[in-house]
């Protein structure tokens, strides 16, 4: 939401900062002191302070958009000293910060979420958390290597193309391009008949769901790193993956038709189903949507949007 409202789409929709800023106060109720600035506390933590990497980094990064300037600046600039300060010695970020809990899956996510959280720091200004992310490179990479997965690509896609976008280090943008060729080789391209073309298959004979919409919001953030190298093959391949992708995406939104089946027709319109066989929505569905949608609209001379 935080990123919607500094969006120029949005700019005449007051409602949208105003959610963003509700739901911002609502979770500041719930950060605690960790070596010098503050972390988002995990539900049932007790007395000892700690807490997701992700949360933190989520909340830093709506707090780091235009929308937002001049407010909170003491809360953002010491929940970026906990991301900091998680950060160990050979590049790695500490997944569960005050906490002695294995990382686990959080390996693929958080991190990631961190490093677009102060690759938007530095894009406001503060140049200095790109020494954060260019420590980190090399380790992520590696991990990638060793064992790649959808998780991971979903936020490290989006970091290295900003990252790259930044410092026009060519080693980033290649990063995003070996994670991105990766991914395309999941996209389904022969199922046109039951509405299934353009998704990604996660798990062998599960039908794509809604984390294609993550994914190709990954092969869009490709497509800018592509653009801005000149790479006109990639920028081909990605803008076909992307569109794909997207038709596949826009299937999964309720639409007023389809709301007035349901118990809340207001409530439901608009929301972003599973799959194509389900009517779950969760805010996180429809989370990832915007966030694909304002990354469509970044890229829409190079995907051919009107």
């Amino acid at each position: 939401m935080a990123l919607a409202a500094s969006s120029c789409y949005f700019a005449g929709m007051p409602a949208v900062a105003q959610s963003a800023r509700r739901a911002i106060e609502c979770i500041l109720k719930n950060v605690g002191p960790w070596k010098g600035g503050l972390l988002v506390r995990e539900p049932g933590s007790g007395d000892k302070v700690w807490g997701k990497l992700g949360s933190t980094a989520l909340l830093a990064a709506s707090l780091t958009v235009p929308a937002f300037n001049g407010h909170f600046e003491k809360q953002r600039e010491a929940l970026f000293r906990s991301i900091s300060s998680a950060q160990e010695a050979d590049g790695s970020f500490c997944c569960n910060p005050g906490s002695d809990r294995a990382d686990g899956k959080g390996i693929d996510y958080y991190p990631g979420e961190a490093l677009v959280a102060l690759l938007l720091n530095a894009q406001a200004g503060d140049r200095e958390k790109l020494k954060l992310v260019n420590v980190a490179f090399e380790y992520y990479r590696d991990h990638f290597r060793t064992k790649p997965t959808t998780a991971f690509v979903g936020w490290h896609a989006e970091a290295w193309s900003r990252a790259a976008s930044l410092c026009g280090n060519s080693d980033y943008a290649a990063f995003v391009f070996e994670q991105v060729d990766w991914l395309l080789g999941l996209q389904l391209t022969d199922r046109s008949r039951d509405g299934l073309n353009g998704g990604f298959i996660v798990q062998t004979a599960v039908p794509p769901s809604v984390s294609s919409v993550v994914y190709t919001e990954a092969v869009v953030r490709g497509l800018a790193a592509a653009r801005r190298l000149g790479d006109t093959v990639r920028m081909e391949r990605y803008k076909k993956s992307a569109l794909a992708g997207l038709r596949f995406c826009l299937q999964l939104i309720v639409s007023r038709e389809q709301a007035g089946f349901l118990e809340e027709p207001d409530r439901a319109y608009g929301g972003v189903t599973g799959s194509l066989h389900t009517f779950d929505v969760r805010a996180d569905h429809v989370q990832h949507t915007i966030t694909l949608l304002l990354a469509t609209l970044e890229q829409a001379a190079s995907l051919d949007i009107a």
